[in-house]
């Protein structure tokens, strides 16, 4: 089920310029998210967002109430008319300074090295990209990793778009196989290389039209699988293993005729969905 829990900013300084967000990360207390933006859908320049939820919440009288006034209050700001109680919300973001943020979808947080980090890349198969990490605090870029993807066969394959870590700090990415299947990659992501290997079991039908955003749940220790209006999970042991049958996946639908852009989960296992058109935040309730 989803439930919104905040309307979130689309006018800042000017008409729109917040209304192209890419990916979600919440930290595992919940306190904390981190929203990346593109300034335009083609462009790679973007930026990103802190949002202090636990405060925000807590201003606004919890989930349930003024949910669109951190919306108001961001376009009143952006024509000179924001109010004391405006001002009071706004406080509770940090906007980040703009850089090439490549497609931006590949926002992450390792919670075992306690460090954001996304991937840049052009697209094309085995050609370099980067592996980025990001400060919590100042929202820059602090560290760049080169690196490209070519298997022990010389195959070559493009830089992940994707990407997610789980509680042990292995890094995930899953791409688009054929005309329905999904893969799905495991390996190591720090200051010193990256490294992935393809795991040999993934999904025969993947969810959707548009792959979006892969994401780990630490409280079931499933992965999930995000595209427009549907989600699919699978647990991240029987897929290493080998060892998941069909009943293993699990499957959402919607019909919400959005765009989901990504989706992250706390420790405890409540998730948080972003969607676009305009920008929202919901909290939603899957397995």
């Amino acid at each position: 089920m989803l439930r919104t829990a905040l309307y979130l900013p689309v006018t800042v300084h000017h008409s729109g310029d917040w209304s192209d967000p890419q990916a979600v990360v919440v930290t595992p207390n919940g306190k904390t998210a981190y929203i990346a933006y593109l300034k335009a859908s083609n462009t790679t320049t973007g930026w990103i967002v802190r949002y202090d939820l636990a405060k925000l919440v807590q201003a606004l009288g919890g989930y349930t109430s003024r949910m669109d006034a951190l919306r108001r209050a961001t376009n009143a700001y952006s024509k000179h008319k924001a109010t004391s109680r405006d001002r009071s919300l706004l406080k509770y973001i940090k906007e980040g300074p703009t850089f090439d943020i490549g497609h931006g979808q590949s926002l992450a947080y390792n919670p075992k090295a306690k460090q954001l980090w996304f991937t840049r890349s052009n697209g094309k198969a085995g050609q370099y990209g980067s592996a980025v990490k990001v400060s919590s605090k100042t929202l820059r870029p602090t560290k760049q990793v080169a690196y490209r993807l070519v298997n022990k066969q010389g195959a070559k394959l493009a830089v992940n778009s994707t990407l997610a870590f789980d509680r042990q700090g292995y890094a995930y990415f899953s791409s688009y196989s054929g005309q329905r299947s999904l893969r799905v990659y495991r390996g190591t992501m720090n200051d010193h290389g990256v490294h992935f290997k393809l795991m040999m079991q993934g999904l025969a039908y993947r969810p959707g039209q548009t792959h979006q955003a892969i994401t780990y749940n630490p409280h079931n220790d499933r992965l999930y699988f995000v595209s427009d209006d549907a989600i699919s999970s699978v647990p991240v042991k029987k897929l290493r293993q080998r060892q998941a049958t069909p009943k293993d996946v699990h499957a959402s639908v919607f019909a919400s005729q959005r765009e989901f852009e990504g989706l992250s989960f706390t420790a405890a296992g409540q998730g948080y969905l972003i969607l676009n058109r305009g920008t929202e935040l919901m909290r939603i309730d899957i397995s």
